[in-house]
């Protein structure tokens, strides 16, 4: 997972200079290895850093920054990505709705393709992603869980 997300950094980190917003890693280095397409990941993560960074970018605010952090479930044992953001947040009777194929908040610029994507490439890796926590107009953090590998075979995952 940490790997992937040093990549997912280096790939967005030009897309976030331009838009002035500094994007940093929280990275859980025992964090444990996930069940599932590596490329999968990657794109589910660039798309998150890629609506943050342009949702931020926009923002008329001289802190604008996203954090990737990756952590281990105290409770459930799965692992854990957020993607937080200093946005302008995502109203509460939006939080799912952002998931929906087509829907954008950035008018033509927007193809309403990137959060759709992101759940249809976690389902088959029995991996979740919901909308955190968003306060309006302060940002909004995005929760990706995946089932962590235990002896070759992830947990509660259908292989």
């Amino acid at each position: 997972v940490n790997e992937v997300a040093r990549q997912a950094h280096e790939l967005i980190a030009p897309i976030a200079r331009r838009a002035q917003v500094s994007v940093s890693l929280a990275l859980d280095e025992a964090a444990p290895t996930v069940w599932g397409s590596r490329l999968g990941l990657q794109q589910v993560l660039l798309n998150l850093l890629l609506n943050a960074t342009q949702h931020t970018g926009a923002k008329r605010d001289p802190i604008k920054s996203v954090t990737l952090r990756t952590d281990r479930s105290p409770t459930s044992g799965r692992v854990e990505i957020r993607v937080i953001d200093t946005g302008p947040g995502i109203h509460y009777k939006l939080w799912e709705k952002v998931f929906d194929l087509g829907f954008t908040t950035r008018g033509e610029e927007g193809s309403g393709l990137g959060l759709f994507i992101a759940r249809s490439l976690l389902n088959p890796m029995g991996g979740r992603i919901r909308v955190e926590s968003s306060y309006v107009p302060l940002g909004a953090a995005f929760l990706v869980d995946l089932p962590a590998m235990r002896e070759g075979r992830a947990e509660g995952a259908a292989q």
